[in-house]
């Protein structure tokens, strides 16, 4: 019951999506050797419950689908999904960057410093 508990209660935190799954799948491998087996789609589950909030619209895409994932195909969409992540995270430091700048130009134009 204590592993049972630990898959669930594992989040990813600052792991990479490799490391999570890689603890997450540790965990089910343990359950399994104790003659505790879990079905594919509850480690999928728990896989899901532990990723942090900016995985949100992720997971709310991703539930429709759940019965013909597996844990593997699951890996390659959490990979793909971080990839888009970095890109907005990116895109959004860019525009706050430019912003910055541009009140900054209308500060020294308007004569006032920053």
């Amino acid at each position: 019951m204590k592993r049972r508990h630990q898959l669930q209660a594992t989040t990813k935190g600052s792991s990479s999506i490799m490391e999570y799954i890689d603890k997450k799948r540790t965990i089910s491998h343990s359950l399994v050797l104790a003659a505790r087996p879990i079905m594919e789609e509850e480690l999928i589950s728990a896989i899901l419950f532990g990723l942090d909030s900016s995985y949100a619209p992720f997971r709310s895409t991703i539930k429709p689908h759940l019965v013909s994932l597996t844990t593997g195909s699951l890996l390659g969409l959490l990979l793909q999904e971080k990839e888009k992540l970095a890109e907005e995270t990116k895109a959004f430091q860019l525009q706050a960057n430019v912003i910055s700048h541009q009140y900054s130009n209308r500060s020294l134009i308007a004569g006032h410093p920053n």
